[in-house]
């Protein structure tokens, strides 16, 4: 049992050890770029910069990605596993579909971590520069804890749409996004688009309240400086 729960946690780190770099590393990238002599930046380059750092992310990480979904599958329909590992696991994928299979299907995700990461880095980066402004405090935990509830309400916000639409293109209903989009708004209604919105919070918004309290804290620790 313990196997099942936790089979697939290695490729998880993976994925996220790919993922998180990437984006964050390329969200300050383009806001250093961006930012003016004084340090300031509008909230739509902050939205800007945090579409692109998602996407481009995303796009860095997707055949970790591929491998996640691949072995935790593996793992619920095949006693014995098929991969006995990460590796094995990236060397049939690669025999199978080749180098550029590894980015099979990549497209519906990176639109949707530009999406999650719009509101993720985006909102923290305002949010917290605003509680800075309005209370005086320090940059310190209370001021990391009340940015990061506000990162985790809009990043679920914004992305309930397209996990919408994800969920309905796998079933093979639909051809594109925007069919998908068109279809389920005059059929269904706009509302319908953030179905399932409460339970996506409830996973999305814990993690980003632990993610950005410890990554401030580690950026403290090793002397970088406030994120």
């Amino acid at each position: 049992y313990q196997r099942r729960v936790h089979g697939g946690l290695s490729p998880a780190i993976l994925r996220h050890w790919v993922y998180t770099g990437a984006r964050i590393q390329l969200y300050e990238g383009f806001r250093d770029h961006l930012k003016k002599e004084d340090g300031s930046l509008t909230f739509p380059q902050r939205l800007m910069c945090g579409a692109l750092a998602g996407g481009i992310g995303q796009f860095i990480a997707s055949p970790a990605d591929i491998i996640k979904v691949r072995m935790v599958t593996d793992r619920q329909k095949n006693n014995p596993p098929k991969y006995s590992g990460l590796r094995d696991c990236f060397r049939q994928l690669y025999a199978e579909r080749g180098f550029i299979g590894l980015w099979q299907g990549v497209w519906p995700n990176v639109n949707r971590a530009a999406a999650v990461n719009l509101g993720e880095l985006a909102t923290y980066d305002q949010s917290k520069r605003m509680v800075l402004k309005t209370t005086g405090w320090k940059d310190g935990p209370a001021v990391h804890s009340l940015a990061a509830i506000c990162s985790g309400f809009i990043s679920s916000l914004v992305s309930t749409p397209f996990d919408v639409m994800k969920t309905r293109m796998m079933s093979g209903a639909y051809t594109s996004q925007l069919q998908c989009l068109k279809s389920t708004i005059s059929n269904e209604g706009a509302l319908k688009m953030f179905s399932g919105f409460l339970p996506g919070w409830a996973r999305l918004g814990p993690w980003q309240f632990f993610f950005w309290m410890t990554y401030e804290e580690l950026r403290s620790m090793s002397g970088i400086g406030g994120f």
